[in-house]
């Protein structure tokens, strides 16, 4: 399942430059140090742009180099630079959610629904250690709306209404966002409600395609001199959605979300520390959005109805330290991501039929890293960091039976013969593995007496497999939303995906316009992607 890579690609963005304007309240400032560097950012701010999709995903495709895939719609699943899913990395308001469906139907995008988004970024290129533990692929982050402090101590009210429809699937949604706040307090809340029916097309209806979405938030913010503190809460519920490309559909998706923020500056450095988790439920099936499993006599079958629970729960945090140096800064941190999975396949007409599919798989990762980033002179710029991650994947045993009626011969005893033997194999497999992986960069910007900064980077990014990869140990396609239709089975002792990567480019830009082209080489060793079957058990 192992072979190398290659990628050859020019990447060219023309846009014209975007006036940030920052709304908080005075406080004890930190000093701004400026570093030589370039624009290696692309963000799409929502109110800037009309938008119908429900999925966010989908504004992806208005980056240079960037693209969706889309398996349902709500069901985005991100692509950079030819690398997709896992390989990128996504935050969603600082904290990464691993979705609960093994089929990625809700991909981290899903969290962070276009009504609520405030801007979506992508980093172009090659990506600061400090931004992510896994960035072999890239890093893509959403931002949600939060509210601002006032500038007095007396509290104002403000809010943000958001409603759209769209024609092709009679959907429509609408939301609305308000706040309370003063220069110390900010009181938030969130509310919305998106539905749509199939896509519609001239000769009929792409089935199932219809959704049906809420979500609710609220937060709070302090600030007070050096000090910034935020808390948020989130419930996030999905209810049918269809998801043609893939075996099954959304039947529920109910997810409670948390992350927690604080910030210590001073003339020294800034401080700061995270907190999140997430707790979701997921439920799918291959019957009841779309036409259920078929006899030959083209009747319903009920004995290969499949109805699949899922859940996942995420813990994370990160500490991190910005000290403040001459010409420039270091960047010191820590921070873990912890994620558990279970999957169990059902059979509503039969309760005997299960497949263990994922049973507690945990995936766990510990990273320090340390960047530096520092003007060698007026004209140039070093970014350069290292980052040090130690990844501990398990799974306790699996099992099925599919042979729920004891029947003493036929298909139903083969298979389950065939899974009998596939779950001893992967049982006295070793399924507990460690990998300590070391991602470095080093980028250097020349700015010219003119409008132009020359670049040139370089990077080693590395990935562990991910536990569908390592852990799927029945042929399924559970793959994270691959959707080709084909079956595959994991390998506990997959090595972890290595890339190493170049990068060359130019910032042109003034008062008129920009332009931002990159050229990249990028290799990857130990790819991971499915091949034929050597395994005896299930054929080729």
């Amino acid at each position: 399942m192992r072979h190398s890579r290659k990628l050859l690609a020019l990447a060219l963005a023309i846009a014209t430059p975007l006036a940030g304007q920052t709304f908080a309240q005075e406080r004890q400032r930190i000093e701004e140090i400026t570093v030589v560097g370039v624009r290696d950012t692309h963000t799409v701010i929502v109110d800037d742009t009309l938008v119908a999709t429900p999925d966010t995903a989908q504004l992806l495709r208005k980056m240079p180099g960037a693209n969706v895939n889309k398996n349902g719609e709500l069901t985005g699943i991100a692509q950079y630079r030819g690398m997709f899913g896992d390989r990128i990395q996504v935050s969603v308001d600082g904290a990464q959610i691993n979705g609960a469906g093994p089929n990625a139907m809700d991909a981290p995008l899903h969290y962070a629904p276009v009504a609520i988004l405030e801007s979506l970024t992508i980093n172009r290129g090659i990506v600061p250690v400090s931004k992510g533990q896994e960035t072999i692929g890239g890093y893509v982050e959403a931002n949600t709306y939060a509210g601002d402090f006032g500038t007095t101590k007396g509290f104002e009210f403000s809010g943000r209404a958001y409603a759209g429809a769209q024609s092709v699937n009679s959907g429509d949604v609408l939301s609305g966002f308000f706040s309370m706040a003063n220069d110390t307090h900010i009181f938030r809340g969130f509310v919305m409600q998106e539905r749509a029916d199939d896509l519609e097309f001239p000769t009929g209806d792409i089935t199932p395609s219809e959704y049906d979405r809420e979500r609710f938030d609220l937060g709070y913010s302090f600030a007070k001199g050096r000090h910034e503190f935020s808390i948020d809460f989130a419930r996030n519920n999905t209810k049918d959605a269809g998801t043609a490309s893939l075996p099954m559909d959304i039947l529920s998706i109910d997810s409670d979300l948390f992350r927690s923020r604080y910030t210590f500056s001073t003339s020294e450095g800034l401080f700061t520390a995270e907190l999140s988790a997430s707790d979701n439920e997921h439920w799918m099936t291959n019957y009841h959005l779309r036409r259920p499993p078929q006899t030959p006599a083209s009747t319903d079958d009920p004995m290969r109805f499949r109805r699949n629970w899922a859940v996942s729960e995420n813990y994370g945090f990160a500490l991190k330290y910005e000290q403040f140096a001459d010409n420039g800064t270091w960047l010191y941190g820590i921070d873990g991501h912890f994620a558990e999975h279970r999957s169990i396949i059902t059979n509503p007409n039969s309760a005997p039929f299960y497949i263990s599919n994922f049973n507690d798989v945990n995936r766990d990762i510990i990273g320090a890293f340390i960047e530096r980033k520092i003007s060698l002179n007026a004209q140039t710029g070093l970014e350069t960091g290292i980052r040090v991650n130690h990844v501990s994947m398990d799974s306790v045993p699996v099992s099925a039976n599919l042979n729920p009626m004891n029947m003493m011969m036929g298909m139903p005893v083969m298979m389950n013969n065939l899974a009998g033997a596939l779950s001893t194999q992967f049982n006295n497999d070793t399924l507990a593995q460690t990998d300590t992986n070391v991602d470095a960069f080093v980028r250097l910007s020349y700015q010219t007496d003119g409008d132009a900064t020359w670049y040139i980077g370089a990077a080693r990014k590395t990935r562990s497999p991910s536990y569908q990869e390592r852990y799927l140990w029945i042929p399924l396609e559970a793959t994270g939303g691959l959707a080709d239709g084909k079956t595959y089975i994991g390998n506990p002792n997959l090595k972890p995906e290595a890339a190493h990567e170049i990068e060359l480019g130019l910032d042109l830009e003034n008062s008129d316009y920009g332009i931002y082209p990159r050229v990249f080489y990028k290799r990857v060793s130990d790819y991971i992607q499915g091949t034929p079957s050597t395994n005896v058990k299930i054929g080729r």
